[in-house]
């Protein structure tokens, strides 16, 4: 089972896409800030991690710098659109606009685990 850590300050947000990838056969866990998230990824190897970029207290770009310094694929999302511009060359492997359609999601991060499965094989 894939793992995926979900991180929003928002926990309706974390709510509704635990409960949408959950059905679709992910293992999520979810953070609802940046001590949380870390303490996620100390203790778990996780396949994806999905980030909102601003978060309360805590520039979500911080959190994304770790998962991609553990090689993890990143999926980057904001409600901001400037937001996502500036930090989605630099650090991202993909970006979703919120408000999102949960479809564009699951297509997203079927892109974003593909090479990974491709790997396996």
């Amino acid at each position: 089972m894939r793992k995926i850590l979900v991180i929003d300050d928002n926990s309706d947000i974390c709510t509704l896409i635990d409960s949408f990838l959950s059905e679709k056969g992910y293992a999520v866990t979810t953070a609802t800030d940046g001590a949380a998230a870390r303490a996620a990824m100390a203790n778990t190897r996780f396949d994806l991690v999905i980030s909102d970029v601003v978060l309360y207290g805590e520039r979500g770009i911080e959190l994304a710098m770790l998962a991609r310094a553990r090689n993890i694929p990143l999926l980057l999302m904001s409600g901001n659109p400037n937001a996502i511009e500036a930090l989605y060359s630099e650090t991202a492997d993909q970006f979703i606009a919120k408000p999102f359609r949960m479809t564009d999601m699951e297509a997203a991060i079927r892109d974003l685990l593909a090479p990974a499965q491709a790997k396996r094989a």
